[in-house]
């Protein structure tokens, strides 16, 4: 601040709060973090996906593996039966 009527001159000076390189750091480590998320959980989903298709592929697997092993049983009604039930 300057006045004319007296001699003594006050000077102020104003510094940020926060350096430009500790707010480029903050920011870049808030980023860093929801991006590490962001990655950590496509990861997970696609680990999610190949768990379950390869169930899935086992399980069918298993469906026609046991498919093949069961006897056929087929249904065969006797003639001799049916003529006496339509007496």
């Amino acid at each position: 601040m300057f006045r004319s009527d007296q001699k003594a001159t006050q000077i102020y000076t104003e510094r940020p709060v926060v350096e430009k390189a500790s707010l480029l750091s903050n920011i870049g480590g808030a980023l860093g973090l929801c991006i590490g998320f962001s990655v950590i959980t496509v990861a997970e989903l696609i680990e999610l996906l190949i768990v379950f298709c390869l169930s899935m592929a086992k399980a069918r697997g298993r469906r026609q593996i046991g498919e093949q092993k069961l006897p056929q049983i087929t249904m065969v009604q006797s003639t001799e039966k049916s003529a006496e039930y339509h007496q």
